[in-house]
């Protein structure tokens, strides 16, 4: 009854980020490139009008066409830059989820390593019996007996 009450959102398991939004993000970035380097022509088509006009009202009209462009230009700039941190923390994520694993299947071989030197313990010392220093040990105290 208190779950109905008080309605509490299922908790979504962590998805770890996949070559898909990986792949999504990159043409992303691949279209706002473009979008820059459209622009960048036409500023550099500006700039040489800009050079062959004389000081005065056709100049400043050239300018100001092409100061709307550098606006633009810095907009794309900064979406960029905002797509490549993301690509970054993607990375970073996938990175870990690895690290993660990795560490999974290296404890998960120690577990079954510590397993197996448990099988092979002599009752009597405790000790491995596998290991050169308790064959040793087992050959002096033999001797000594």
């Amino acid at each position: 009854m208190m779950k109905r009450v008080f309605v509490t959102k299922k908790k979504e398991p962590l998805v770890a980020p996949n070559e898909e939004a990986f792949d999504r993000i990159t043409k992303l970035c691949k279209k706002v490139d473009e979008k820059i380097r459209k622009l960048d022509a036409a500023l550099i088509s500006y700039r040489e009008q800009i050079k062959k006009t004389q000081p005065g009202p056709a100049r400043e009209a050239i300018k100001a066409r092409a100061v709307p462009l550098l606006k633009q230009k810095r907009t794309y700039e900064g979406q960029l830059d905002m797509l490549r941190g993301r690509t970054l923390i993607l990375d970073q994520v996938a990175f870990a989820a690895n690290k993660i694993k990795d560490a999974r299947q290296t404890s998960s071989k120690g577990q079954g390593l510590r397993q197996f030197s448990r099988s092979f313990m002599c009752p009597v010392t405790a000790t491995c019996c596998l290991t050169p220093e308790s064959s040793i040990a087992k050959t002096k105290s033999s001797s000594s007996l």
